[in-house]
């Protein structure tokens, strides 16, 4: 939808979230030439069997890699993975990074996501951002209603890349289960759902946040 080059910033709660949820979306802004941000909330450090400063490095690293695929430096606000809550200092962090990057658009979490760190991220975000929001899909579609659609057939490959860097994460699961949920979403956007025209294939699904200024902000989702 968007003619002009515009500055895209997406906040993730974990160092694999963006990617997961959103990351084919983010393929295609920087396709077609827009100007990408990655920030990432906390360091990760309790997300698997091994909790720690070890876990948290090798995740930092991880998301270094995996944002390399399309040319960007993630942002990390290193705060403390599974303690994330609204606070003076989280809100100070957060709104630090929406003045030094000036997002045109912002892509955060759902509200209403099953993950305290999800919420608490989407929560600050919102509040921080003086620009249109859109909330990105939850894990496996549980409780969101999709108001807009993407279509990532042709970056899949490439976001699958992006999780596969991400080698803590069992990244083969993570890959099956997003191309499952993106193929869900691709066959509720569709107006061919019998398959007669076969796209597309994969889709991601957002809704917008609802405020006053900012409810054309869909405007802004790549062509």
């Amino acid at each position: 939808m968007s003619e002009s080059k515009i500055t895209v910033m997406a906040v993730g709660a974990h160092p694999d979230d963006i990617e997961g949820f959103f990351g084919g979306t983010l393929i295609k802004y920087h396709e077609q030439g827009h100007r990408v941000h990655m920030v990432i909330a906390t360091d990760g450090r309790r997300g698997g069997p091994n909790p720690g400063t070890e876990l948290a490095l090798a995740r930092k690293k991880e998301a270094i890699n995996a944002a390399a695929h399309i040319g960007v430096e993630p942002l990390f606000l290193d705060f403390e993975d599974g303690r994330l809550i609204y606070s003076q200092e989280t809100y100070e962090k957060v709104i630090g990074a929406c003045h030094n990057v000036k997002p045109d658009i912002v892509i955060t979490h759902d509200a209403n996501d099953y993950h305290p760190d999800h919420r608490a991220i989407s929560r600050l975000t919102t509040d921080a951002a003086g620009v249109p929001v859109l909330f990105g899909d939850t894990l496996m579609g549980i409780g969101f209603e999709p108001e807009f659609f993407v279509d990532i057939t042709a970056q899949v490959k490439l976001k699958n890349k992006m999780l596969v860097e991400h080698k803590s994460q069992n990244p083969s699961r993570m890959v099956e289960m997003k191309e499952v949920q993106a193929r869900f979403r691709a066959l509720q956007s569709t107006r061919d759902p019998w398959g007669v025209n076969q796209s597309p294939r994969y889709a991601e699904a957002f809704r917008l946040y609802k405020r006053i200024g900012c409810l054309n902000g869909y405007e802004l989702l790549p062509k």
